[in-house]
């Protein structure tokens, strides 16, 4: 009884701890668009996401119990606090950026995996036409996925050292869920090191140039290191979707996609 209602509080904590980053998204959005999406959109997509962060949760929990029963002890310890004690106050934030940048490295090659091996399942994210910050939904599978491809290894080699949890959660909460909005903030120059829109909306588009390209979540070090990286010019904004699948409109559609998909592209 105990853990299912933890299991509760993960779901329910995830959910509202969720909603104000989309609800601000959302709100920027609207006050300077650069396109407007109809409120069926926005109501799919909430639905969507209320899923899928329930099942996120879930799975991290799940994931959290079973190492506990297991008694599984990390290869490594990264001691970043000890590590970047050089750099004084900012050790912290030093310390962070560094832990970030290798989760990003784990979600990069999972994010490379999915378009080789998991495609029919990714390609449910992949077919969003309308895509922005609300209507950014992935397969319920995909979290799954993600906890054996990229939670599992990095529970191996934790780190210590890090920035309040709160805010390093809020930073990767929001960062990625930014990246699919169309609004008309992007990082300038700062676009060089890290993923803002319009980088990652080349990850999404309909032009057979651009398959393939922009896999990082948070920074896009990776992409340039392993030569994927493709920076797109001030007035570049493609199409987003896929055209051999429309994006689902039910819950049905959504959840059974990976069964009905059929497509040669890798």
């Amino acid at each position: 009884m105990e853990a299912l209602a933890h299991l509760a509080q993960s779901v329910l904590g995830r959910i509202f701890g969720t909603m104000p980053f989309l609800a601000i998204l959302v709100a920027w959005e609207l006050a300077i668009p650069r396109q407007s999406f109809s409120v069926r959109s926005r109501a799919k997509g909430l639905g969507f996401w209320v899923v899928m962060l329930a099942t996120a949760a879930i799975c991290y929990t799940s994931f959290g119990t079973a190492w506990a029963m297991l008694g599984l002890k990390p290869l490594l310890q990264l001691q970043f606090d000890r590590w970047f004690s050089w750099a004084g106050l900012a050790a912290m934030p030093v310390a962070t950026v560094a832990a970030v940048l290798i989760g990003d490295f784990f979600s990069y090659w999972f994010h490379r995996i999915q378009h080789i091996f998991l495609w029919r399942y990714h390609a449910v994210h992949h077919s969003i036409e309308e895509m922005h910050a609300i209507n950014s939904f992935g397969h319920p599978a995909d979290e799954v996925f993600r906890v054996l491809l990229v939670v599992v290894p990095m529970s191996f080699i934790p780190v210590e050292g890090l920035i309040e949890p709160t805010l390093m959660t809020a930073v990767i909460l929001l960062l990625p869920t930014y990246t699919h909005s169309p609004i008309r903030m992007h990082f300038g120059p700062l676009r060089r090191v890290l993923v803002d829109n319009r980088f990652h909306r080349i990850h999404h588009s309909t032009e057979p140039a651009h398959f393939d390209k922009n896999f990082g979540t948070y920074f896009t070090i990776w992409d340039q290191l392993f030569g994927t990286a493709y920076f797109p010019n001030e007035d570049e904004w493609p199409e987003t979707g896929l055209a051999d699948v429309p994006e689902p409109q039910t819950f049905r559609e959504w959840l059974n996609l990976p069964w009905r998909y059929r497509s040669a592209r890798p």
